[in-house]
């Protein structure tokens, strides 16, 4: 969707491991970024469903929306979308998206940073964390 560090990490680390496993000469890539656009990311990924590629690689949300609305038979893995639900309405989700659409997040445990918190900074009476919407917050 956009230059940034961890979204281009993300990009290099699904280049590597599917050139790793398949081996370079059965790889190509296409990639492309939108610059922020959703107009833009929109276009790719409309070539990228005419063109029938074999995968589309989503990074980041606005991407996901964009792939998820140009094609239902092209298998999509989304990357670096922390809430899959909001991303694409879902009524109900269970951690699968399902239909042509696979996931990863980039949503840390929150349970496990609260006791990482707790750890670092025992004597502290009070300790916030911001849930992202359409995650069930835990008080303990």
């Amino acid at each position: 969707m956009v230059q940034h560090e961890a979204l281009d990490a993300a990009t290099k680390g699904f280049k590597e491991e599917v050139t790793k496993e398949l081996g370079k000469s059965h790889v190509k890539f296409d990639t492309q970024n939108a610059q922020g656009d959703s107009s833009t990311a929109t276009t790719i990924c409309n070539n990228f469903a005419s063109e029938n590629e074999d995968l589309i690689l989503a990074n980041a949300t606005a991407s996901l929306q964009a792939a998820s609305a140009a094609t239902k038979s092209i298998p999509i893995l989304g990357t670096a979308v922390t809430n899959y639900q909001v991303a694409l309405n879902l009524k109900k989700f269970n951690g699968t998206v399902g239909g042509n659409i696979s996931r990863t997040s980039d949503l840390a445990p929150l349970d496990k940073q609260e006791k990482m918190i707790k750890d670092f900074v025992p004597k502290a009476k009070k300790l916030g964390i911001k849930v992202p919407a359409g995650y069930k917050a835990y008080k303990n």
